[in-house]
């Protein structure tokens, strides 16, 4: 379950590309309680999976920010 995220800038330039994982997602959420609607969309996707599989246990404030728009 890993997102690697590359872009070009504005101005033409290669961003980072940045790897992004369901555990290290949930550690951001923990921080800062909040994150970007991409990262939302990308954890939404992947985060009953990551229950299933015993990646992470359940958050019942995390799953309540990411609503009920989960993948099916």
């Amino acid at each position: 379950m890993k997102n690697t995220n590359g872009a070009y800038g504005g101005n033409g330039q290669v961003k980072e590309s940045e790897t992004w994982t369901v555990e290290k997602l949930v550690d951001e959420w923990k921080i800062h309680q909040t994150l970007s609607r991409r990262k939302k969309a990308f954890l939404r996707a992947n985060y009953r999976e990551a229950i299933t599989n015993k990646v992470i246990d359940f958050n019942p404030d995390l799953y309540q920010y990411l609503g009920d728009k989960f993948k099916k």
